[in-house]
């Protein structure tokens, strides 16, 4: 066995100069099955994706319209209570990184003066936290339903998968 790095890369480059072909033989002999899998795969999550498409756009149909301004106004709300709901978790992360462990020291808990405080924050902000998720989940879905420029997303984005899907194989 050699013990210095020079012995070892000269072993290690011989090494790789006599599998060098043999390797290449094996990667040209299988990249074409690896292709074929591939699209394979790849076709089968476009048409899962398009038939998910379709099915939501039928269920939407129907539906009556908002008008483009109500749309930007529902956009713009979301996002609002998402910037309000990041500001509330960055106020209840800097409560519990900066308080608590004042907390733990002896001068803190002898005065007990911020407990209130670190225990009140998250006690309030943690369900206004949920309450905003749960209004801005409904006003996707809502906007999903409603939304003219939703539509037009699903009806080309049906366009463009269904041309993927018709388009001649290289």
């Amino acid at each position: 066995m050699p013990r210095d790095f020079g012995t070892w890369g000269f072993i290690l480059s011989v090494l790789a100069l006599f599998l060098m072909y043999p390797v290449g033989i094996f990667i040209n002999l299988t990249s074409p099955a690896f292709q074929r899998l591939l699209a394979r795969r790849s076709r089968s999550a476009t048409i899962t994706r398009l038939e998910k498409v379709i099915r939501l756009h039928a269920s939407v149909r129907d539906e009556q319209m908002v008008s483009v301004e109500v749309d930007n106004i529902l956009i713009a709300i979301q996002n609002a209570i998402g910037i309000i709901g990041l500001g509330l978790i960055g106020i209840l992360m800097s409560m519990v990184v900066l308080s608590f462990p004042s907390l733990i020291l002896v001068r803190a808990v002898a005065h007990r003066s911020i407990a209130p405080v670190v225990l009140f924050v998250p006690a309030v902000g943690v369900p206004i936290l949920y309450t905003a998720y749960r209004v801005l989940e409904q006003m996707v879905r809502y906007r999903d339903r409603v939304s003219p420029m939703r539509r037009a997303e699903m009806e080309r984005e049906i366009g463009e998968l269904s041309d993927k899907l018709h388009e001649p194989r290289r």
